[in-house]
C-alpha cells in the first residue's frame, strides 16, 4: 500500500473511532435511564394507599352499641269465626241473653246487666242490626235447672230469634252425682232451639282459679260437657274459658280480670268477653291481641 493510502486509511479508523466515542458519550433520554427491567420492577412493593379516615360520631356510635333484636309479634288467641247467615237477615232480630247474671256483672233494679248492655250496642252497630230488639232475663247464680223450670215463661215468651246463654259455676258445684241431669238438660235446651230454628250462642265461664283439685276436675267435666253439646246441636260456642286459660298460661296478667272476690269478670274481664263474642261470631274488627290485662 502507498504511504498516501496508508494515511487515508488511518484517518478513515481515526474518524470512525470518533464518531464512536462521541456516540457512546450521547446522554440517554430520561425514560430510557429511568426504565428497568420488567422482572425487576415488579419486585419493588407499591407504597400502600393511606386509609381515609371517617371520623363521625354516628360511626362510633354504631360500631360501638349493639343492634336491638326486632321486637317480637305480639301473641294472638285466634278463634275461627262461625260468621253466622241469621246476621244477614234483613228482619228485625230478637236477642234472648239468659242463665247467670254474675258472669255479665252487676246492674241495679230494671237495668240491663253490664255485659248485656255493651252486647246490646255492639249488635246494634252492625249493620242491618240497628232495630234488632235486645232482651235480658239473666239471674243470679242461676243453675241450668232454674233455666229450664223458667224456660217457657222467661225465654219462648219472646220468640226469640237467638238465645244467647251464660252459664256460670253453680252447676258444678253438685258434683258428679248431678253431672248426668246437668247433661241432658243442656242437651234438651239446646235441641229445642235447633228444632225451632232458634240460633242458639252458649258462652262458657271465664276460667275459674281453683285449688281444690277434686273441685276443679268437677268443673272442667261439665266444662266438656257444655261443649260437647253445642257442637253435636251446632250451637255457636264462645269459649271464655279456653281464652282466659291461654293468656293465664302463655301471658300472665288476668288477675285484674277478675272482680274483686277473684271469682266472677269485673270490668276488664266483662269488656275481654264482649270483645271474644264480637270475635266467634265474625263480627270484630281485628283478631284479640294479648298484651296482659287490657
Amino acid at each position: 500500500m502507498s504511504r498516501g493510502h496508508f494515511r487515508l486509511a488511518q484517518h478513515s479508523l481515526r474518524r470512525r473511532r470518533v464518531i464512536s466515542l462521541i456516540s457512546s458519550a450521547t446522554p440517554r433520554p430520561a425514560s430510557e435511564e429511568c426504565a428497568e427491567p420488567a422482572e425487576v420492577a415488579s419486585l419493588v412493593p407499591e407504597e400502600p394507599t393511606p386509609p381515609v379516615r371517617v371520623d363521625s360520631i354516628a360511626m362510633r356510635m354504631s360500631q360501638r352499641a349493639p343492634v336491638p333484636p326486632p321486637p317480637a309479634p305480639t301473641p294472638t288467641f285466634d278463634v275461627v269465626p262461625y260468621n253466622p247467615s241469621f246476621l244477614g237477615k234483613a228482619e228485625k232480630l230478637t236477642w234472648v241473653f239468659a242463665g247467670d247474671s254474675l258472669l255479665a256483672g252487676h246492674a241495679g233494679d230494671d237495668e240491663m246487666n253490664p255485659l248485656v248492655s255493651e252486647l246490646g250496642e255492639m249488635i246494634h252497630s252492625w249493620p242491618g242490626r240497628r232495630q234488632d230488639r235486645i232482651v235480658d232475663v239473666l239471674e243470679e247464680s242461676a243453675s241450668v235447672f232454674d233455666l229450664i223450670q223458667a224456660w217457657e215463661g222467661r225465654v219462648v215468651s219472646h220468640y226469640p230469634d237467638v238465645v244467647v246463654l251464660f252459664f256460670g259455676h253453680s252447676d258444678a258445684a253438685s258434683g258428679m252425682k248431678g253431672f248426668d241431669r246437668f247433661e241432658a238438660t243442656i242437651e234438651g235446651i239446646l235441641k229445642f232451639c235447633n228444632n225451632l230454628g232458634i240460633a242458639a250462642i252458649v258462652n262458657t265461664p271465664p276460667c275459674l282459679p281453683e285449688r281444690d283439685e277434686s273441685r276443679l276436675a268437677d268443673r272442667l267435666i261439665y266444662l266438656e260437657a257444655l261443649r260437647a253439646a253445642a257442637k253435636t246441636y251446632d250451637a255457636i260456642l264462645v269459649d271464655h274459658w279456653e281464652e282466659w286459660e291461654w293468656v293465664a298460661v302463655e301471658i300472665g296478667g288476668t288477675e285484674s280480670w277478675y272482680a274483686e272476690d277473684g271469682r266472677y269478670p269485673g270490668p276488664v274481664g266483662l269488656k275481654r268477653m264482649e270483645r271474644l263474642f264480637a270475635q266467634t261470631l265474625g263480627t270484630a274488627a281485628s283478631p284479640i291481641t294479648i298484651g296482659g290485662a287490657r
